[in-house]
């Protein structure tokens, strides 16, 4: 025997329609489109050249809104800076 299954309408909600509905009220404004940042955030990162990070170095990999500045620096210089 062969279960019938059910056939649902959707009536021309669309998902953020549904999303609301389903989740309720408090969902809504996590929903919100959020405005677009204007200006990067400057970051400085500094670490030895190790193969898990020498992408960054070589601009290879970036992220969205922040300008990335590597400094290849030895351990004991980058934990100097850091108490400065």
């Amino acid at each position: 025997m062969h279960a019938m299954k059910k056939k649902y309408i959707r009536k021309s909600m669309s998902r953020r329609q549904w999303f609301y509905a389903a989740a309720g009220a408090a969902a809504a404004p996590a929903m919100r489109p959020v405005a677009r940042q204007t200006s990067k955030l400057r970051l400085t990162m500094a670490c030895w050249d190790y193969d898990r990070t020498r992408a960054l170095r070589e601009n290879r990999v970036a992220f969205d809104g922040i300008e990335l500045t590597y400094l290849p620096l030895v351990v004991e210089e980058t934990f100097v800076r850091m108490l400065r």
